[in-house]
C-alpha cells in the first residue's frame, strides 16, 4: 500500500457504510441526545423566571415560585432519564458494532483463497485485524471511563456504573464472544 494522506470525508463515509447495521439505532440516539440538550435549556430559563417573580416579591407569587421549584426538579428528573437511557443505547450500539465488525472481518478472511494464505502470514493479520476492531470499543470505553465508573470484570462481563448528580443506577450488560 502507497502512504497517501487520508481524506478525512472518505473516511467518514467509509466508516459510515462500514457501520450500516447500527444506522438507525445511531440516528435514534442522536434525537435522543439533541432532546437530552434541549431540556437542558428549561431548568436555566425556570430559574430566571423564579428570579424575576422574588425581585418583584408578592405574597401570592409563592404559588407560583413553588410550582417553578417542582418544575425545575422534575425537568432535572427527565434530563438524568434520557441520559441514562442515551448512556445504555451508547453501550449496546458498541457492543453490537464490536461483533458483527468482528464476524465480518473473519468472514471476509475465510472468503479468501488458499494461495493468499499460503503466501501471507494470515495469523498475524488476524491478530491485526482483531485489534483494529476492538479499538473502537476501547476508546469508547476509556472516553466513558472518565465521565462515569466502569469496571471490567472478566472478558464477558462489563459492570458499568451510571451516575448522575441525584441519580445512581448500575446497568450489567453481558456481553457474547
Amino acid at each position: 500500500l502507497d502512504k497517501q494522506p487520508i481524506n478525512m470525508r472518505q473516511f467518514w463515509l467509509r466508516l459510515w457504510r462500514l457501520i450500516a447495521p447500527s444506522h438507525k439505532q445511531i440516528i435514534n440516539l442522536f434525537v435522543l441526545i439533541l432532546v437530552a440538550e434541549g431540556f437542558q435549556f428549561i431548568g436555566p430559563y425556570l430559574l430566571k423566571r423564579i428570579i424575576d417573580l422574588l425581585t418583584v416579591f408578592r405574597a401570592e407569587y409563592i404559588k407560583n415560585v413553588i410550582i417553578l421549584i417542582i418544575l425545575i426538579l422534575l425537568t432535572d428528573l427527565v434530563s438524568n432519564l434520557i441520559d441514562y437511557f442515551s448512556d445504555k443505547k451508547i453501550f449496546v450500539i458498541t457492543v453490537e458494532a464490536e461483533k458483527y465488525l468482528s464476524i465480518n472481518a473473519q468472514r471476509k478472511m475465510v472468503n479468501l483463497g488458499l494461495s493468499y494464505h499460503e503466501k501471507e502470514n494470515t495469523g498475524n493479520k488476524i491478530f491485526k485485524i482483531q485489534r483494529g476492531i476492538d479499538y473502537p470499543g476501547v476508546k469508547v470505553r476509556v472516553t466513558h471511563r472518565r465521565l462515569r465508573g466502569i469496571r471490567l470484570s472478566g472478558d464477558n462481563d462489563v459492570e458499568i456504573k451510571l451516575s448522575a448528580p441525584k441519580t445512581t443506577t448500575v446497568l450489567e450488560l453481558l456481553r457474547k464472544a
